[in-house]
């Protein structure tokens, strides 16, 4: 699968323009650190919840496997219960990926 890199590391500016938009929910983001990225499957469709989750199988998979723990936008608490998801959600975040730790 094709995967796109929407975005990495950004700045205290780029992170307030964000929450201002409602794409972020907090200046406190890891992106700031260069600990949190962007990712989509290719070609994006903003609409396909199906294949974000599908790349985050496979990112949080490989994650596993190298012992590398990670939180996913889709499932903050980590339960990995997706049935539960939608329920637990206050902030959907299919594309973002942070360090765990």
């Amino acid at each position: 699968m094709d995967i796109s890199l929407i975005e990495g590391i950004r700045s205290l500016d780029r992170q307030k323009e964000l929450k201002k938009l409602g794409s972020a929910k907090t200046l406190e983001s890891k992106h700031l650190t260069g600990e949190a990225v962007d990712l989509a499957p290719y070609p994006i469709d903003w609409d396909d919840e199906k294949r974000f989750i599908y790349v985050a199988g496979i990112i949080k998979g490989v994650a596993f496997a190298m012992g590398i723990p990670i939180r996913w936008g889709g499932d903050w608490n980590g339960d990995t219960l997706l049935s539960n998801r939608d329920s637990e959600q206050t902030f959907d975040d299919l594309n973002h990926f942070e360090l765990g730790y």
